[in-house]
């Protein structure tokens, strides 16, 4: 959801294809298939929506794209490619070179693009990495493997990654807000948690009585954050959290 209100997503047709959808003003927009045979919009902001077409339905066959108002391209990047973030400044975050499976060595590379230009962004050491959430400084955050074989969340300042600091073994960054606030998941715990900031230590968010585990999803530049957790009485069911 972008500052004018604006939501995209992604709607079933009704000839069962799903198809990347905006909604505007309370109706729903077609944004199409864009030549491939399913479609997803990830993120919106200023007037750019962002996200990922399929020409066959696997990972290798992701491709990026971007839409500013009716016109929409393409991103170049390598094949297994999904754009999952925008900023106001129209600087795109994403995820380059997902193979299958079975199709080992995994070698996927967050990226940046803007004006036509991709960069990647690296990894902390190990083969690949993954953007999720850009902010408006054009800051990444994201997951990546450690030369060590570990799995570690990501800041990535516009020159360099950097280790997020955390006692969890799996930790996911999701978010980040222009305050350098950092959101994300304890894949050990199942618990949403924070970065202060991208020099802190994480810290878990409270769950709510009677949840078992959570999720941080998003947040915004006051500090909400928002997300789900999970509650196994009087039988299992998520529920949307706001954390202020």
């Amino acid at each position: 959801m972008d500052d004018r209100g604006r939501i995209v997503g992604t709607a079933q047709a009704a000839d069962g294809s799903s198809h990347a959808v905006a909604w505007v003003d309370g109706k729903i927009q077609d944004l199409g298939l864009t030549g491939g045979i399913f479609s997803i919009a990830y993120d919106t902001a200023g007037d750019r929506v962002v996200g990922v077409y399929h020409v066959t339905d696997s990972f290798s066959g992701r491709r990026p794209f971007v839409r500013t108002g009716n016109t929409e391209i393409t991103i170049d990047a390598p094949p297994g490619a999904s754009a999952v973030a925008v900023n106001e400044a129209g600087t795109v975050a994403g995820t380059y070179g997902y193979k299958e499976w079975n199709d080992p060595p995994f070698v996927n590379q967050a990226f940046v693009w803007r004006d036509g230009i991709l960069r990647s962004l690296g990894t902390l050491g190990g083969p690949t990495s993954d953007a999720a959430g850009i902010n408006d400084l054009g800051q990444v955050v994201g997951t990546s493997w450690t030369a060590d074989g570990r799995f570690a969340a990501f800041f990535w300042d516009g020159t360099a990654m950097r280790r997020l600091a955390t006692t969890s073994a799996s930790p996911t960054a999701q978010a980040v807000n222009d305050s350098g606030l950092v959101i994300g998941t304890d894949g050990t715990a199942s618990r949403a948690m924070i970065w202060a900031s991208p020099t802190a230590e994480s810290q878990l968010l409270p769950l709510p009585d009677g949840a078992v585990s959570s999720v941080a999803i998003n947040v915004n530049d006051t500090g909400l954050i928002v997300g789900h957790a999970s509650f196994t009485s009087p039988s299992w069911q998520l529920r949307a959290v706001v954390w202020r």
